[in-house]
């Protein structure tokens, strides 16, 4: 009897500890689940919020930067001092609100953990003058001292996160420069060898600014935080840069030292180790961007350079002639080349001085031709300046497509300042013409001709409409619900541009379609995909955001490979794209007939002639401008369009001599 209670207890009391542990098992796996869930919950609130800001960005970014196109069309046009100072004010905030709207996406980056650091082959130089080229005016403009000291010795090649040194290095200036208002600013870099492979930059950063508090200084890496409210709440920001810096620095091994004095200045600095790419060194960054800046200064006010050869390569005509049509302003001589193959036989035989040739193309793209190119030692153009055209535009993207062998980048679309910007840097200067010729010409044009909103130069586009047909396009192309007319006349700068842009469109509409029908049946997704690239930026180009929002979804689908979402996708690209083409028919057709041409008479064609010659014989080329854009009005018989043709290309080089002999 003994016994049997003996084991009945034992079962009880091993059943009450097997209890006893289910009870607490359970409950240690509901508080893991629990755990689990809120990670879940916050991992998926971080998402939300990540894609909310991402999201914003884009759309505070769009209307942004329609702001910024119509603002640069008012800066363009107008003469009168009161509307520019307005304007430059209006391009001063918003390029300041789309930095904020950075600064917040690169922030929610960081804290979903997407933000990556991405080391890649980059020139110091390069990353030295576009903080320059962004902090440089800005110092100078409020009377700052601006201090630079570069130690010439450093190499010039190295491997590291250059996007987000670049962002430290003007987080930390811009910054300098914000707070502070009167005396200087100074950024010094050197460096230190630490073995054959590696070296650590030392960069350090002063003020004679406003300074911090000492009990402000741990607040520095709370995001949102401005210190000192009250004395900084004129200075434009959300407090966001600085704890970036801090965090970006950590990811790249380093960390953001500070020493500050309110009211006498604050001193930033870090060290980063980088991985060197040979040892030739930058030499003086400073002076080569101080030549530079005062080489884009002399020719600012009017470029021209009818002396040099630029080709352009683009397999879509219209965005070729698009960057024709801004060319046509610094008169040069240019060709076009709609593919690969092309360029590289127009390269062989021609030595071209800028060569910008488009990244996307098919059979043969950018890459490969630049490749092509650089192996030929017999192309007259092997060593030419070669800068891509593309429609990324990503941080960091400039240096990704140097690390490939290009010699700069443009952005689509193409807007003139930048390019100009870049032919001034990399055309010989002997192939730039005289700027007191071409600033007296723009005076002229200006005291003369000039009204509010017209083009001084539309007469050097490739094709003239000055005519009521012009405006009558203009007009109608208007009225398409789903245009953005002035987003397209932003991007083609001119009205003339424009036009003929519309007119390239509309007539490679019907085998661009055939082709999209094509290449769609026989699942050639890689031909697909380069061509739905080429329609999103022509389209793009004029105006049509929707449908070449549509292209972009479609070149998305084909890029990751997405195949079994394209049916949908791309019948409502056609759908789109039929009734654009329907649309422009309608635009065009009627004006068809009234676009015919009278024939000029031989007698009338040989005066023109004789007063073209003397205006030539004594470098009047404002009255050969206007005598060819009257001949334009008219037909040219057949046997003498070869001759008119050349006149034409003189009087647009501002070839006198050429002019002459041919006359």
């Amino acid at each position: 009897m003994g016994i049997g209670l003996m084991v009945l207890s034992l079962i009880l009391i091993c059943e009450t500890f097997l209890l006893i542990r289910i009870i607490v098992k359970n409950r240690h796996t509901k508080e893991k689940l629990k755990r689990e869930e809120e990670i879940i919950k916050e991992k998926a609130l971080n998402e939300a919020k990540s894609s909310f800001l991402t999201h914003m960005s884009h759309e505070i970014r769009t209307p942004i930067n329609a702001i910024l196109g119509m603002n640069e069309m008012i800066i363009r046009e107008s003469k009168d001092k009161t509307i520019l100072s307005h304007a430059k004010n209006i391009e001063d905030s918003s390029k300041a609100l789309l930095g904020l709207v950075d600064e917040i996406l690169d922030y929610s980056r960081l804290e979903s953990g997407d933000l990556k650091i991405n080391p890649i082959q980059y020139r110091f130089d390069n990353l030295i003058n576009e903080v320059l080229s962004l902090t440089y005016e800005k110092a100078k403009a409020k009377g700052l001292s601006f201090d630079i000291h570069i130690n010439p010795e450093i190499p010039l090649r190295m491997y590291g996160d250059v996007v987000r040194i670049k962002e430290c290095l003007l987080n930390l200036v811009t910054n300098s420069i914000k707070y502070t208002k009167e005396g200087s600013v100074s950024l010094r870099i050197d460096f230190k060898k630490l073995d054959s492979e590696n070296v650590e930059l030392y960069v350090i950063i002063s003020d004679s600014g406003v300074g911090i508090k000492k009990e402000d200084l741990n607040k520095l890496n709370n995001a949102f935080t401005r210190l000192d409210e009250i004395n900084n709440s004129s200075i434009e920001g959300m407090g966001l840069g600085l704890s970036l810096t801090s965090r970006l620095l950590e990811m790249m091994g380093s960390k953001l030292e500070i020493e500050s004095v309110y009211g006498l200045g604050t001193t930033f600095a870090f060290s980063l180790k980088q991985l060197i790419v040979g040892w030739l060194e930058c030499g003086d960054v400073v002076k080569n961007y101080e030549d530079s800046l005062c080489k884009i200064n002399k020719y600012k006010k009017a470029f021209r350079a009818s002396k040099a050869n630029i080709l352009v390569v683009d397999d879509v005509e219209v965005n070729a002639n698009v960057v024709k049509g801004l060319l046509s302003r610094s008169r040069v001589k240019l060709d076009i080349a709609l593919s690969g193959e092309e360029a590289l036989e127009k390269a062989k035989l021609k030595k071209y001085d800028i060569i910008f040739l488009d990244h996307r193309m098919p059979k043969m793209d950018g890459e490969e031709t630049l490749k092509k190119l650089r192996e030929d030692k017999e192309s007259l153009s092997f060593n030419s300046p070669v800068i891509v055209l593309t429609a990324n535009v990503f941080n960091g993207v400039r240096d990704i497509y140097i690390e490939k062998g290009f010699t700069d980048y443009l952005a689509k679309p193409v807007f003139y300042e930048e390019l100009e910007r870049l032919l001034i840097k990399y055309l010989p200067e002997d192939k730039i013409d005289n700027n007191d010729y071409a600033d007296s010409s723009l005076e002229s044009a200006v005291a003369n001709d000039a009204k509010p909103g017209s083009d001084l130069f539309a007469t050097w586009d490739f094709y003239s409409f000055e005519n009521d047909s012009d405006s009558q396009i203009l007009s109608l192309f208007g009225d398409i619900s789903y245009i953005d007319y002035e987003q397209a006349l932003r991007n083609c700068m001119t009205r003339n541009t424009l036009i003929n842009s519309i007119i390239t469109i509309n007539s490679t509409l019907p085998n661009n379609l055939e082709k999209l029908e094509s290449y769609y049946k026989a699942e050639d997704y890689a031909n697909l995909e380069i061509l739905v690239h080429g329609l999103k930026s022509s389209l793009k180009l004029i105006g049509a955001l929707e449908i070449s929002g549509q292209a972009a979804h479609i070149e998305d689908l084909c890029k990751s490979k997405n195949y079994k979402n394209l049916d949908m996708e791309y019948d409502a690209l056609c759908v789109l794209l039929t009734r654009l083409k329907a649309d422009l028919e309608n635009v065009l057709s009627p004006l068809k007939d009234d676009n015919k041409k009278e024939l000029i008479s031989k007698e009338q064609l040989s005066e023109a002639y004789l007063a073209i010659k003397e205006y030539a014989e004594i470098g009047d080329f404002r009255n050969v401008d206007q005598i060819m854009k009257h001949l334009l009005d008219y037909e040219i018989p057949g046997n003498e369009r070869e001759k008119f043709e050349k006149v034409k290309e003189y009087s647009l080089n501002v070839d006198a001599k050429g002019l002459l002999e041919i006359l």
